[in-house]
């Protein structure tokens, strides 16, 4: 450990995704040996407004950084700093995340080995459930002036390292040696069964021997890093462990983007029913909360429905695959809410319900809730699980392109529905290839979270 340099980082930003956010403080702290031996800090002039709700977090405002460098004017300086350091940070990813984004902003590759100082926490202290920042400065009782601020919070970071080597530095070596070491592969995986894994978007397949069905499907924006962190021992669940243990072979088909993959992967799901994957299926019907609107207290009917009948009805709430499921989110409505388990359909009681004994029902079945609150309160419950309206004239294509595979892909679908996906090197597509319009809640859920993140480069 002696010869390592740790370079302890912590930056803040305008934002939380590192395709759209700039960052506006970085700050450094170099350690050899448990020593201090550098630290650097600067402001940074992200070249864009900081939202307000950032600098309320931060206190850093556009006033402060106006006239702070940009981070090309610190790229080469915050390089020099790193350059064969390992990169430790307090959830490394977001911070790692956001340096290598903007080190390729001017066309340089950043690399660095990296270390969490959440996971160390949770290898060193697996009886606690938090480990966030805010946790351990109360848990070791450590003292803070700036908390949000790059310097002081890497700081925390350096006292931290110090409290847990002075309480068992052969723990501490141990919990950083096993983050180094990297991924274990599965003891019946082939050494070399990862050569052939491409860091492209995709899914990918785990076999176990002589096996037909795949033990588990997945996907991911670079196949090759996503399958390496399965193998990376780190809070498996025992199904998990269970899982590894049988994987005799890996295979994969690539996509020409995110999209695509998430659509391969349910569609694959669907199809091949894997052992370890959650259950898929092709419904023929689905159960939807329906709002029955009265003279006094509103209520709730759980509704059996062909996917045709769901997207026309504007009194129908959520998509769920079962009675029981859609129960589960009324029993929600009842604790959050404080609605009564009758007018939910819950449960058949005359008079005032078990709930309002217990003091979750606000008295709805008691008469004690008055109607225009309750009713408005339902309405707001409720609004949440609305699928929302679709946002187009008409059927849609979404194109994703990949220069290297030199191959199109384009996703077609029209009112939520997926309708298919056609590929091609030209620009006109096979229309006729395409499936009819059939509604699915899983790839409904797919598009709406395709449509909460920006576009990529590679996609129209």
């Amino acid at each position: 450990m002696s010869q390592t340099t740790y370079a302890f980082v912590d930056i803040e930003t305008t934002g939380s995704s590192p395709s759209v956010g700039r960052i506006t403080e970085v700050a450094i702290i170099l350690m050899r040996d448990h020593q201090v031996i550098d630290t650097f800090q600067t402001l940074v002039n992200p070249e864009t407004a900081i939202p307000p709700f950032i600098t309320k977090v931060t206190g850093i405002d556009d006033a402060m950084v106006q006239s702070a460098p940009t981070f090309g004017e610190v790229a080469q300086t915050v390089w020099e700093k790193l350059a064969g350091c390992t990169f430790v940070a307090h959830n490394v990813s977001f911070d790692y995340g956001f340096l290598k984004k903007e080190f390729q902003r001017f066309e340089i590759e950043f690399e660095a080995p990296t270390l969490c100082t959440v996971k160390l926490s949770r290898q060193l202290y697996p009886e606690h459930s938090r480990h966030g920042l805010d946790a351990l400065i109360e848990r070791f009782d450590l003292n803070v002036e700036n908390r949000h601020r790059a310097l002081d919070d890497c700081q925390l970071m350096i006292d931290l390292w110090a409290l847990w080597h002075q309480s068992d530095a052969q723990k501490l070596l141990a919990a950083v040696a096993q983050q180094l070491r990297g991924p274990i592969l599965p003891k019946n995986l082939p050494a070399t069964a990862l050569d052939d894994l491409p860091a492209t978007p995709g899914v990918y397949y785990f076999y176990a021997e002589n096996a037909s069905k795949p033990l588990y499907i997945g996907r991911g924006t670079n196949i090759k890093k996503r399958v390496l962190r399965h193998f990376s021992g780190e809070h498996l669940s025992a199904k998990q462990t269970e899982m590894i243990e049988q994987i005799t072979h890996i295979d994969h088909v690539e996509t020409t983007g995110e999209l695509g993959a998430m659509l391969r992967e349910v569609d694959q799901i669907k199809t091949q029913a894997p052992l370890y994957n959650r259950t898929m299926s092709r419904a023929e019907t689905f159960y939807t909360l329906c709002l029955q609107t009265t003279k006094t207290y509103n209520q709730v009917e759980i509704k059996e429905i062909k996917p045709s009948e769901f997207m026309a009805q504007s009194s129908y709430y959520g998509c769920f695959r079962s009675p029981a499921e859609a129960k589960k989110t009324l029993n929600k409505f009842v604790v959050q809410f404080g609605l009564c388990e009758p007018l939910l359909g819950l449960t058949k009681n005359d008079g005032s319900c078990l709930a309002y004994e217990k003091g979750q029902c606000q008295g709805g079945c008691a008469g004690t809730f008055p109607v225009a609150k309750y009713n408005f309160t339902l309405q707001q419950a409720l609004t949440k699980y609305k699928l929302k309206n679709w946002w187009f004239s008409g059927p849609i294509a979404i194109k994703e392109h990949c220069a290297d595979q030199k191959r199109t892909q384009a996703h077609f679908f029209d009112q939520w529905c997926y309708l298919g996906t056609l590929e091609t090197t030209e620009e006109t597509f096979n229309l006729s290839d395409l499936e009819a319009p059939t509604f699915d809640a899983d790839y409904y859920k797919v598009l709406q979270r395709f449509f909460r993140k920006p576009l990529s480069a590679n996609t129209e």
